[in-house]
């Protein structure tokens, strides 16, 4: 059990952004708890600027994990309207209250939904996640406990594992699991 949660309405993308529908027509995004179990303590350098047009897989929000640096991007077409400034410089723990990364206004979120994923959907991709970073992390490291003892029988990844890899390696993971 990978005890990672989702708020009910909100919708994950596979780059593991979440998108939550906000009753004034704005989209909040954030980033999801998957990183936070995977990445471990990151920190927040650069959102994108209020007003700007986003297109679906655009970096909407900047990290860094010691002297390694990733992106995360927009699940969504829209308009950014407010960024939570308050991020930057921040480690992230909360992923999915104080420490959401920006509202949008969105384009078209129709022809954006059926890449998302929400409810139980979630929950499954979820686990498989965890299972293609298990894989992930065994073929691209030369500590192969990272993974946990046992790998697919219920053996605990070690949490924030992705902070051990080297750079190239964090490269290849925002590749496999941070592109939408």
């Amino acid at each position: 059990e990978t005890g990672v949660t989702v708020p009910a309405d909100s919708y994950v993308s596979k780059g593991h952004t979440w998108a939550e529908l906000l009753g004034n027509g704005l989209i909040k995004v954030g980033v999801d708890e998957f990183i936070l179990k995977s990445v471990g303590k990151f920190m927040v350098t650069n959102l994108i600027k209020p007003g700007s047009v986003v297109k679906k897989g655009d970096v909407i929000i900047e990290a860094k994990l010691g002297d390694k640096n990733f992106s995360f991007r927009s699940p969504i077409d829209g308009t950014v309207n407010f960024v939570n400034d308050d991020l930057i410089g921040k480690i992230v723990s909360d992923p999915y209250g104080e420490d959401w990364g920006v509202m949008v206004t969105p384009i078209n979120f129709e022809k954006n939904a059926p890449s998302l994923r929400a409810n139980e959907k979630v929950v499954d991709w979820m686990k498989n996640e965890f299972i293609r970073l298990k894989n992930y992390l065994i073929e691209s490291s030369a500590q192969p406990q990272l993974a946990g003892v046992t790998m697919l029988d219920g053996g605990k990844m070690l949490e924030g594992a992705v902070a051990h890899l080297n750079k190239e390696s964090i490269i290849k993971f925002e590749e496999e699991f941070l592109k939408v």
